[in-house]
């Protein structure tokens, strides 16, 4: 018998050097001189600590008409309900510094913010600037992602100003963003726009992207301005972390924001092509970017924070069935450099499947089509005796359980699959034609659009025109914020409402 051995539970090596930093850093460098024995809140930038400040009651209503409404129960975008980042880039909107709602991206408060934005920008063995004094939560995040810390001191004798000079001088070749506290917490200081604008040129000069907390940005004494310090800049890319923390009195609830300026398209589309999808169990996550190298660097972001999450609510995860592929047209030079989750390196394969719609790397669909045919005939061979030349049923009813039965398999997700090329699409239709024929025994020379005539059915290619048209235009009727966020992936051409609404089809799809 196999003798049970002692509970031997430790702190992983993060946990044991930074978990604690955070909250106590502060309290640590406290030194009190008087002897008058004071009450010390280490409530860390908590404005409802003690009791005296509470949200209004349009907050607390909207909150309650959300929950009780039962639209927002389901898992959301991973980016945030368009809805509320239209409300987020329309409150945050200047002339100086335009948003989009596709700007925006909704945290988990601002401290999530700030942590996609360093792991967005910074790799492991590079680099950040954070201010010195400052908020401890910076080096915390970095370090337990290996990220380097430098800091540039803040002059007391100025009013906190950021020492230009010391900023600049800490600049490298592995410096990959900049932080700037405005307003300051723990200084409370409030930089003026030139003094903001002499920050940014620093930033200009070195190429090195800003990313901005400005969670205080309503907390400013009288006499001093807040500006944005995206409002200052066309050039320099700024990543601002925002929130409904301090201002709305509401810093349990959670809700923070990424605002991208991005003016001169320095990110491009690549900070913002990271998307993480859930289906039941089934989660993908979507990068796309303009190198190899690139898609890489961010698929690895996204099993990092799957992972952490993961590991954060004890999920267990199967690494045996995570796979990735590539999408590109030409073939790669090299081998494609491998990916790490939970200390396996998941497979590049040619070919992946998803919620039963096989993707292959050059998205032929050749592999999907044949996996529907061959699943096609094996229910031919179940249902035989009901739609075969013998069987009694009338020729309605064997029609009937085609459409109900066969065609939909032979069609599954065809609104995506319909754009392969024509001889994969003429496969689908010659199959069509066999069963029909089976089932009508029909003879030799009747010819298959006279069969498809008589029977009051569409050839696949209509019939898949027919579905795309009526699952895309169902898109902007539906009320669920998740699948509304699907039209952003599309091209409007600005005839129709979208390149697919129109009779006018070559295609089942366009493109987009």
């Amino acid at each position: 018998m196999k003798t049970k051995l002692p509970w031997n539970v430790k702190p992983s090596k993060i946990a044991a050097e930074h978990g604690e930093s955070h909250s106590i850093h502060c309290r640590d460098n406290l030194h009190y001189q008087s002897r008058t024995p004071r009450s010390e809140s280490s409530s860390i930038g908590d404005p409802t600590t003690f009791g005296n400040l509470q949200p209004c009651p349009e907050i607390t209503s909207a909150v309650i008409d959300s929950v009780t409404s039962l639209e927002y129960n389901g898992y959301a975008p991973s980016t945030g309900y368009r809805k509320s980042r239209e409300a987020v880039a329309e409150y945050s909107y200047r002339p100086e510094a335009p948003l989009d709602p596709e700007d925006v991206i909704l945290t988990s408060g601002c401290s999530h913010a700030l942590e996609m934005c360093i792991l967005g920008l910074a790799n492991p063995g590079q680099n950040i600037l954070i201010p010195r004094p400052g908020f401890s939560i910076y080096k915390t995040i970095a370090k337990s992602m290996d990220i380097e810390t430098k800091s540039y001191d803040l002059l007391p004798n100025l009013g906190w100003k950021v020492d230009l000079k010391h900023l600049e001088s800490q600049i490298d070749s592995q410096t990959a963003a900049i932080i700037i506290n405005n307003p300051s917490n723990p200084c409370g200081s409030v930089f003026s726009k030139r003094h903001l604008s002499a920050i940014v040129e620093v930033a200009n000069r070195n190429c090195v992207p800003i990313i901005a907390d400005e969670i205080y940005e309503d907390f400013v004494f009288r006499g001093e301005v807040f500006h944005p310090i995206a409002t200052l800049s066309t050039h320099v890319p700024i990543l601002s972390c925002g929130g409904l923390t301090k201002k709305f009195l509401v810093p349990g609830w959670r809700m923070g924001w990424i605002l991208i300026h991005d003016r001169q398209e320095i990110f491009g589309k690549e900070l913002k092509s990271f998307y993480i999808f859930f289906f039941a169990d089934d989660t993908a996550i979507l990068a796309q970017g303009g190198t190899t190298k690139f898609v890489i660097r961010t698929l690895q972001r996204g099993l990092i924070e799957i992972e952490k999450w993961c590991t954060l609510w004890r999920v267990a995860i199967n690494t045996d069935k995570t796979r990735s592929v590539m999408f590109r047209k030409e073939h790669p030079r090299n081998n494609l450099q491998s990916l790490t989750f939970f200390e396996e390196e998941p497979s590049w394969d040619k070919e992946v499947k998803y919620l039963g719609l096989i993707l292959d790397s050059k998205l032929t669909f050749h592999s999907h089509i044949k996996y529907n045919t061959d699943k096609f005939w094996a229910k031919v061979h179940v249902i035989i005796p009901l739609i075969g030349r013998k069987s009694p049923l009338s020729l309605n009813n064997k029609v009937l359980l085609f459409k109900q039965i066969l065609r939909p398999i032979l069609t599954y997700a065809s609104q995506i699959w319909g754009l392969a090329a024509k001889t994969h699409l003429k496969k689908v239709q010659i199959m069509q034609n066999k069963i029909l024929r089976i089932m009508t025994n029909a003879p030799w020379y009747i010819r298959n659009d006279v069969i498809h005539k008589d029977l009051k059915l569409e050839s696949t290619e209509n019939h898949i025109q027919v579905l795309s048209r009526k699952f895309f235009q169902q898109i902007t009727r539906n009320t669920n914020p998740t699948i509304l966020e699907q039209l952003n992936f599309t091209n409007n051409n600005g005839k129709y409402p979208f390149p697919y609404a129109t009779t006018k089809w070559t295609l089942p799809l366009k493109p987009p």
